[in-house]
């Protein structure tokens, strides 16, 4: 799988963040693809030079990266509520901002730099809002089930499996934190650089998740 860059926005980036003292996520589980391979979980704080090697139960900080290699997939549970599924050969970055749209209120950000996740979070267990950000847009939730998958140059996919949350799917805004849509339970979105968006509904959203489930690029954790 080809390294994906992608930006869902809702609000500023704060520049110049510290460190949390408290770390935000642990790593849940760490599987391999191939059975008979070997599985490995890479993380990477900015101060340190080189990533290093993870085991189930390891903390992660705001601005760490997580890294898998193309035989690996991994879930992180957020401390606030939530759980993300990191696909093979894909790197996350964990990162904290004050979200404009939400009047100042701190939320979590995951920045995907590549590759495609698997979200799964339940909004009576959620704390704070969570967003993942890639080129094409932002994509706030608090809670819903959800895939994203995403390129540098081309589109970003979001197909909705699921909701919890009081908007009933995933808010999507684009990178100047302008309401693109809302995803809810059984929607496809496919967010264009240059072009809007095309939405595709599927009426039964079991199936479209075992659809989506089939795919290579979308294996959960």
């Amino acid at each position: 799988m080809l390294r994906r860059i992608t930006t869902l926005t809702l609000g500023l980036l704060t520049m110049g963040i510290c460190f949390a003292e408290d770390p935000v996520v642990r790593v849940q589980s760490i599987k391999p693809v191939d059975k008979s391979g070997k599985s490995v979980l890479m993380q990477k704080r900015p101060t340190d030079p080189k990533a290093y090697p993870v085991s189930v139960n390891s903390t992660g900080y705001l601005k760490d990266h997580f890294i898998t290699d193309k035989n690996t997939i991994a879930a992180l549970e957020f401390l606030i509520g939530g759980r993300v599924g990191i696909n093979k050969d894909t790197d996350i970055e964990i990162v904290s901002e004050r979200s404009v749209a939400d009047k100042n209120v701190s939320v979590k950000r995951v920045i995907l730099k590549n590759g495609a996740l698997w979200v799964k979070a339940d909004s009576s267990k959620m704390k704070e809002r969570l967003e993942i950000q890639t080129n094409g847009g932002v994509m706030g939730i608090k809670g819903t089930e959800f895939t994203v998958e995403t390129s540098p140059d081309g589109p970003t996919q979001v197909s909705c499996f699921e909701s919890s949350s009081s908007t009933g799917g995933v808010e999507i805004y684009d990178t100047q934190g302008k309401t693109i849509g809302v995803a809810k339970p059984g929607d496809e979105y496919t967010l264009r650089l240059k072009q809007g968006p095309l939405v595709k509904h599927y009426d039964n959203p079991e199936e479209f998740r075992e659809q989506i489930g089939r795919a290579s690029c979308r294996e959960r954790v």
